[in-house]
């Protein structure tokens, strides 16, 4: 993939007012650099990026220092499109919570209130499953309805264009509203096992009694 210009994820690129923030992004090497308003400038260094002259040196790769700087940003990236999006100004960053994290985005709820826990990722590989056990836990500390992954579209800088990873039981949770004061237990598989035992036995008893009854 070679270097492009694209929205500038720190210049609110849905907000028009600050529409005309631009940088350079190569996802192949995962840097942007370049950041500004000039897009013919920003495209000559994308230009000279992808010449054959500059194919032959090394690229750098992400370290831990920019790893983080990519999260903070995707996290400020989804937490203003959303506060934008609903309207709700209460949506923003969340601070670190040492071991009991609760995600990265707080003053998310459902339509009927209850509370969204959302983990940001912004990383060089996938990893859905990983993510959305993590989302579960922070969901637990938080004490929320639904717990969710917002992960970064490569070669996108749209907010809106970026994914949400959830299982099918969130989503379902979702569609029912995310009711803070419903308190049905998740679905799993044993559970669904240990409720039809249990109907079986009670109708056992049933049928038991109603025979004893008759007699």
């Amino acid at each position: 993939m070679t270097a492009k210009v694209v929205p500038n994820p720190q210049a609110s690129p849905y907000d028009p007012a600050s529409s005309s923030g631009l940088m350079v992004e190569c996802r192949e090497h995962e840097i942007e650099w370049g950041w500004g308003g000039d897009r013919d400038k920003l495209q000559g260094y994308a230009n000279l990026h992808n010449s054959e002259e500059h194919a032959a040196v090394p690229k750098p790769r992400r370290n831990r220092a920019s790893a983080k700087a990519a999260g903070s940003r995707m996290e400020r990236l989804v937490a203003e499109f959303l506060a934008f999006r609903l309207a709700d100004d209460r949506i923003e960053p969340r601070r670190t919570n040492g071991m009991n994290d609760r995600g990265d985005i707080t003053g998310v709820r459902t339509i009927r209130g209850g509370r969204v826990v959302i983990e940001v990722k912004d990383t060089a590989r996938d990893n859905l499953p990983a993510w959305i056990r993590e989302a579960e836990i922070e969901r637990g500390n938080d004490d929320a309805v639904v717990g969710v992954v917002a992960h970064k579209k490569k070669g996108s800088a749209n907010p809106a264009d970026q994914y949400v990873s959830m299982t099918l039981e969130t989503f379902a949770r979702l569609l029912e509203g995310g009711d803070p004061l419903t308190d049905r237990e998740p679905y799993t598989a044993t559970r669904e096992v240990a409720m039809k035992a249990a109907a079986q036995v009670a109708q056992k008893n049933a049928d038991l009694l109603r025979r004893l009854s008759d007699k």
